[in-house]
């Protein structure tokens, strides 16, 4: 997907160089350089046609239009009227004589709420004027795509498939080159929803996971429980070592995941070691291993060794799977009773959420979001052809990852036009889902000429639902904080100097507005994902310039 590769720094440049009346001058010498392209683009136009078009610049006598296929022409009016520079209208081609065309302007809507140009489409293109038929066109023409037979063919083939799907979502996949079946038809509705986290799908995903390891623990054999073990140490790596990265301190943390801990834990060595693992859970194992009758010296090695989740599941399994070894002071199944255990059942989850969870340090890495949806999927199939193997399967297990394999591949599709990615992260041992999108259809993104704007929804566990709008031009840096509720405004509020300190070093000029938000849906009352509200409900231009095009000039 590599949705943090993109050269916006490039882009960014290019848009403050061509902006302005020297941007308008030189549009309009790209497009007299072009006029060849322009005279055929023309052509194709026919008496009677209904087109939908961005105007691109006005003069006295012609207006420059971009048709949906990126075509650009030059055509007169055949009437009066205000238009604006950025706008998309319809129009319907008045006449046209060879290289010249005229054109007017179509009514919105008719007085049985249908366009007339949804009528008079269907209508050349030999179609019925069905109330789904109209239905389909009049969707098209909201979408401004073409009202071609081949167009309104296909959306009509599609309804015909799918007849429970709304011809809105039709269109709106055919519009983002989204393909239209049954598993990107519920993605779709997720999104639209705003039931899409894939944070949601890991943490099902874990949750299934777990618990199918728990049954085959209490009711599978002991070689059942070694294969599994096995299989999990092969799929996740485990067997991995973990080299401490020079220099780095611990830090005091003495519950969560996913961070370092104080160096002065009191487990079995006084001095103990830095380590990424849940200290709780550490004394609590340490215990059921002592009372499983294995001698100290033993859970002092495997438990001062174990850095992190990775290394501490391999010297489980190094200690446990050598059964012959065992001394006479261990029970019978002495592995069938710790997978059995609560605190092994939260050891296993905490070590594939660590797993699956991007760190905030990884953030610095735009590759890092594909590798994680790379080994997200390719773990998860992993995972679901062990327990289906071993006898455990677990449906809700294969139902959820299969659910957030999809959902991996509908934002692989959605970046064909948008940058877009949700990223499932671990923030100080809290779960967090987030959403990243770059404020511009990628087509669009270049002819900006209000620098680059990028939209964050974070869902909080402390601060609730966060958005944050960056718009950056030359070195200024304006962000928008939208927080749901007082105390969070506050919070983010009272440290907006610290960031302002922090950015002013880079040479950025930051300024920014902190306030809470007022946007909810009419029937849950719930705050909007205000990413899926803009790549999918909104449209993209803004700030349109107004001029009154008058054919009497």
């Amino acid at each position: 997907m590599n949705v943090f590769g993109s050269d916006i720094t490039a882009r960014e440049n290019y848009q403050m160089n061509n902006r302005g009346n020297a941007g308008m001058n030189s549009l309009r010498e790209t497009l007299n350089a072009d006029s060849v392209s322009r005279m055929e683009a023309v052509k194709t136009l026919l008496q009677g046609q209904v087109f939908q078009g961005e105007i691109l610049d006005i003069t006295s006598r012609n207006v420059t239009i971009r048709l949906d296929n990126q075509q650009v022409i030059q055509a007169r009016l055949g009437e009066s009227m205000e238009l604006n520079i950025g706008q998309k209208m319809l129009f319907e081609v008045k006449e046209q004589q060879g290289e010249q065309v005229f054109i007017r302007p179509v009514d919105e809507m008719n007085t049985g709420g249908h366009s007339p140009a949804a009528e008079k489409a269907l209508s050349a293109n030999g179609f019925s004027f069905s109330e789904r038929n109209l239905q389909i066109a009049d969707e098209l023409l909201k979408a401004g795509m073409p009202l071609d037979k081949e167009s309104m063919r296909k959306v009509m083939q599609q309804s015909m498939k799918y007849p429970d799907a709304d011809i809105k979502t039709l269109v709106s996949m055919n519009q983002l080159g989204i393909p239209v079946n049954d598993s990107n038809l519920a993605q779709y509705d997720k999104y639209m929803n705003y039931e899409h986290q894939v944070t949601n799908n890991i943490q099902s995903m874990i949750h299934s996971l777990a618990d199918s390891i728990l049954d085959m623990a209490q009711n599978g054999t002991t070689d059942d429980v070694k294969q599994m073990n096995q299989q999990l140490i092969d799929i996740f790596g485990w067997n991995k070592e973990v080299i401490e990265e020079p220099g780095k301190e611990a830090v005091n943390d003495d519950h969560t995941s996913g961070q370092m801990i104080s160096p002065d834990y009191d487990g079995p060595n006084q001095k103990g070691a830095a380590t990424k693992i849940d200290v709780k859970l550490l004394r609590v194992l340490e215990q059921e291993l002592r009372d499983l009758g294995f001698p100290d010296e033993q859970v002092k090695e495997v438990l001062n060794s174990s850095k992190e989740y990775c290394e501490l599941f391999s010297n489980l399994h190094q200690m446990l799977m050598e059964e012959d070894g065992f001394p006479e002071t261990v029970v019978k199944d002495a592995a069938k009773k710790l997978f059995s255990s609560p605190v092994f059942h939260e050891l296993i989850k905490k070590g594939i959420q660590d797993e699956w969870l991007m760190k905030p340090e990884e953030m610095k890495k735009p590759q890092e979001v594909d590798e994680l949806y790379h080994k997200l999927l390719h773990q998860s199939a992993q995972l679901e052809q062990s327990l289906n193997s071993g006898g455990s399967s677990n449906q809700h297990f294969s139902e959820q990852a299969q659910d957030m394999r999809e959902n991996i591949q509908f934002m692989q599709q959605l970046n064909e036009q948008f940058i877009f990615a949700q990223l499932p992260m671990n923030m100080h041992g809290e779960n967090v889902n987030s959403e990243l999108f770059v404020y511009a259809n990628k087509k669009k993104l270049e002819q900006s000429a209000d620098g680059v704007k990028v939209l964050l929804h974070l869902d909080m566990p402390n601060l609730g639902s966060t958005d944050i709008l960056v718009r950056l031009k030359d070195k200024k840096l304006h962000a928008v904080f939208t927080l749901e509720d007082d105390t969070a405004v506050t919070l983010v509020a009272d440290n907006m100097e610290e960031l302002e300190e922090k950015l002013m070093k880079k040479g950025f000029i930051f300024t920014n507005d902190v306030h809470k938000s007022e946007r909810v849906t009419p029937d849950s009352k719930k705050d909007v994902d205000p990413v899926i509200e803009e790549m999918l409900n909104q449209d993209m231009i803004t700030g349109v310039k107004r001029y009154t095009f008058d054919v009497r000039g």
